[in-house]
């Protein structure tokens, strides 16, 4: 168990390095394989020794080595959060194949997460990029291949639903298109009798996240998505406490 730890901690921060550039560059439509990560204030590329998850954060205390700009905190938070949940799959998960799977699920979530939160977006192409992982889990746990098909259509079709339904009664919308397209990789990995335990968890969190939202003057419109991705979550990780057979 400790070589897990381990392990988890180790690609918990290389994933959360990762996660910080794909959802820095990904709404903004660029490309997370062309051109070296750089200061965002004066541009400097930035060296081997800047590059350690939280590390060279702390050793710079938040600033920029060659500017002395104020850095961010979100990337301590973000690799310091992928490292807490791909240590909470190492624990919880078992089978060493479904929580390699699941931890690299993991960090697209994270990542449309921080996307939803700082731009109201979830990119398309992190979503599209997340179906082919999320089929292969859901065959790998033991589900049916084409019934994780049938789900994400299903998904996708409930999401519309809601949305248009929504829109026609209250004239404003309560999913965007991204959260439709997120529904549908939640169709590919939830069972059909999983869907009621992830709507109510979803409704929780979202209340919760609503008020939190208002509290910080944001205003009365917050991201859905972090809920919807947090419930899923839940119920990928702990299936057995849901009462679902893999």
């Amino acid at each position: 168990m400790l070589t897990r730890i381990l392990l988890a901690v180790i690609f918990g921060l290389i994933g959360g390095s990762f996660i910080t550039a794909l959802s820095f560059r990904s709404p903004k439509g660029k490309s997370i394989a062309n051109g070296r990560s750089c200061c965002p204030v004066c541009g400097h590329v930035l060296s081997w020794k800047d590059l350690f998850p939280v590390f060279s954060w702390l050793i710079l205390k938040g600033k920029c080595r060659y500017c002395s700009c104020k850095i961010s905190a979100r990337y301590p938070i973000i690799e310091l959060a992928t490292v807490i949940l791909f240590i909470v799959i190492a624990f919880v998960i078992s089978n060493p194949v479904h929580a390699i799977l699941l931890s690299l699920i993991t960090v697209f979530l994270i990542t449309l997460v921080v996307a939803d939160i700082e731009t109201g977006l979830l990119p398309t192409n992190i979503i599209i990029s997340l179906f082919p992982f999320a089929v292969l889990y859901r065959w790998q746990v033991g589900g049916d291949v084409v019934a994780s098909l049938i789900g994400g259509c299903a998904g996708i079709g409930f999401a519309m639903l809601l949305r248009y339904g929504f829109q026609k009664i209250k004239n404003r919308e309560c999913l965007g298109l991204g959260d439709v397209r997120f529904l549908g990789i939640v169709g590919v990995l939830l069972p059909l009798e999983q869907w009621g335990i992830f709507l109510f968890v979803s409704g929780c969190v979202g209340v919760v996240t609503g008020l939190l939202w208002k509290k910080l003057g944001k205003g009365d419109e917050f991201p859905f998505a972090p809920a919807l991705i947090l419930s899923l979550f839940l119920c990928l990780i702990f299936p057995e406490i849901l009462l679902i057979q893999k």
